[in-house]
């Protein structure tokens, strides 16, 4: 038995090595204009920095980035030319997908698998999205065995506490809880 939290990892990890990419779409792959208006607004907040870094987490198809990497090239060479590009991902097939597509920036482009600290911008389209949740009703946490959904008693001090924070304690309505989303920002916030 493990929780759904746990559950969800795995799913998802196993989701993303595999063929997922008729799966679905997302804004980077619809239209060119999400990567261009992200490069103007990243190139405001950004343009005066010596050396900055545009930091993606979770690069998906590469398009994001290839959008945003254009718009500066086009629009903003001076920038372009300063300015370094990570993308975090975790996925070695996301990752052969955006290196395929970003070839035209070799040198510009960069993965990492670990946060740094930096100057420039951190930004996300879905990744936060992917990261796996507890579901908890009341004072209790959903766990699966053999498939089946199993409510046992909460146990976690970790959802415990945010629930303690969102002032949750005992309602009755089910409630997903990212844990890892609240570690990943204090991780990211402390480089």
């Amino acid at each position: 038995m493990i929780s759904f939290r746990d559950w969800m990892f795995q799913r998802v990890r196993e989701y993303y090595q595999g063929d997922f990419r008729k799966d679905f779409f997302t804004a980077p792959e619809l239209d060119r204009a999400f990567g261009y208006a992200l490069g103007e607004f990243i190139s405001e907040l950004i343009g005066d920095f010596e050396k900055p870094i545009l930091l993606e987490l979770g690069g998906g198809s590469g398009a994001l980035a290839y959008d945003i990497l254009y718009y500066l090239k086009q629009r903003e060479p001076e920038l372009f030319e300063r300015a370094s590009y990570y993308i975090y991902d975790f996925s070695p097939t996301l990752v052969e997908l955006q290196k395929i597509r970003l070839e035209g920036f070799e040198g510009k482009v960069f993965w990492c698998r670990e946060l740094f600290p930096l100057e420039g911008v951190v930004f996300s389209n879905e990744f936060f999205d992917c990261l796996p949740v507890h579901v908890v009703k009341e004072r209790r946490e959903l766990f699966i065995r053999d498939g089946e959904e199993v409510w046992l008693e909460l146990e976690d001090s970790r959802v415990k506490e945010v629930l303690k924070r969102m002032d949750y304690e005992g309602l009755s309505q089910v409630l997903e809880v990212c844990v890892d989303c609240v570690e990943f920002l204090k991780k990211l916030a402390s480089n």
